[in-house]
């Protein structure tokens, strides 16, 4: 069996991530005649399935081999953007979308678990799933540098190496990376019963662990906040009177400086610095939505950059915090709790975008992001004085 050696793991991590269909999917779509309307549905599709696939594919990644979970995973990805290429219509967009909200749910819990139980350190999680979170950053970026350019050799082309990377991830992942050890002790027989068992085990880990409760409430509000400023950013930044070639480079500017958050994440000296930075770089960010559009964008990478890292520390809390042969259902229920989270924040700042502006929106949601940064942050101090035992 191989060992697990780092370099090979950010490497599939960026390859991952590394689809070129990013930066354009809606406009290929556009482009088949699918009106606004449709692209609406379409995204509503994605979303809905996100959110019902979230937690059950958690229990199986608690329930069968982490790494045959992923490698399945992988092989989703590619299918959905192949069913893209293959059938470019509004059901063959619906029907990718279903697929790629599959692909991402039974990763979502589940890579974070095997990375935690392959390490023969947890002490140095916190140090690689930084890195890890960095090289997947890092991965979009180049996608979306890259993406448009590709594109206007025809969306073909993109389609068909957004097909490919995940297929050289998955081959990575096969060849390179080993199994989980202490994962693969433990024997289910993947029965109806044993799945009941572990999503109900896995429930009542949240219910009764008053810290674990908490910790996931925090990392899924901050990653729902970021991740609803992230899809608004463009229509603000357009808002704002940004070509749209300069928002591609901001939008990947976007997405290094969460790779260098991430990176650094480590670094920071606990949980409170960076909830510390992350309220300060949302406090520039809400003064900064009326201050003209460079402004914006600058106050707009050290927000995400500093989200970054408060989202690697917590998810590395988290997997401390949890027990293997539940980690990959709670890890998921944190990603539901995100998702539906998010949905809210995502209506309530369209209501106030078509009744105003973008800008008022991104008002709000900086405001949102201030709020969320000291609750998180007086919520984070009564953890340090309740749970010294895990850092």
């Amino acid at each position: 069996m191989p060992a697990f050696r780092p370099p090979v793991w950010y490497a599939y991590c960026f390859i991952s991530e590394f689809v070129l269909i990013y930066p354009t999917y809606l406009i290929m779509m556009e482009s088949t005649g699918i009106d606004p309307v449709g692209v609406a549905s379409l995204l509503m599709i994605w979303s809905v399935a996100t959110l019902l696939f979230e937690l059950p594919t958690g229990v199986l990644g608690d329930l069968f081999p982490r790494k045959h979970i992923m490698l399945l995973a992988g092989v989703l990805d590619a299918l959905a953007f192949l069913c893209w290429l293959l059938w470019p219509e509004f059901w063959g967009f619906a029907l990718g979308f279903v697929i790629w909200s599959l692909g991402g749910a039974l990763a979502s819990g589940t890579s974070d678990a095997y990375l935690y139980e392959v390490l023969d350190e947890p002490a140095a999680f916190t140090h690689i799933y930084g890195r890890t979170e960095a090289a997947e950053s890092v991965g979009v970026a180049t996608a979306l540098l890259l993406g448009g350019f590709a594109a206007s050799f025809g969306f073909e082309l993109v389609l068909l190496a957004s097909v490919i990377a995940p297929l050289i991830g998955v081959s990575m992942l096969f060849l390179l990376l080993p199994h989980s050890p202490r994962r693969e002790q433990r024997q289910t027989d993947g029965s109806a019963t044993a799945f009941l068992s572990t999503l109900s085990s896995g429930l009542l880990t949240v219910a009764r662990e008053r810290v674990i409760a908490l910790v996931i409430l925090i990392a899924a509000a901050l990653a729902a906040i970021a991740g609803v400023y992230e899809e608004y950013a463009g229509v603000l930044l357009a808002e704002s009177s940004i070509s749209l070639a300069l928002i591609g480079v901001i939008y990947a500017g976007i997405w290094l400086a969460r790779a260098a958050g991430a990176y650094l994440a480590d670094q920071l000296g606990g949980r409170l610095l960076p909830l510390i930075a992350f309220s300060g770089a949302s406090l520039v960010l809400l003064l900064a939505s009326g201050a003209g559009p460079w402004a914006l964008s600058g106050a707009l990478l050290v927000f995400f950059g500093t989200a970054a890292a408060v989202e690697v520390v917590y998810g590395a809390y988290l997997q401390h915090l949890l027990k293997d042969d539940v980690r990959a259902t709670v890890t998921s229920i944190q990603s539901l709790s995100t998702e539906a989270l998010a949905a809210v924040l995502f209506v309530g700042a369209g209501f106030i975008a078509v009744d105003s502006s973008w800008l008022n929106a991104a008002w709000w949601m900086a405001l949102v992001a201030v709020v969320w940064g000291l609750l998180a942050t007086a919520v984070t101090i009564f953890l340090t004085h309740t749970r010294s035992d895990v850092e």
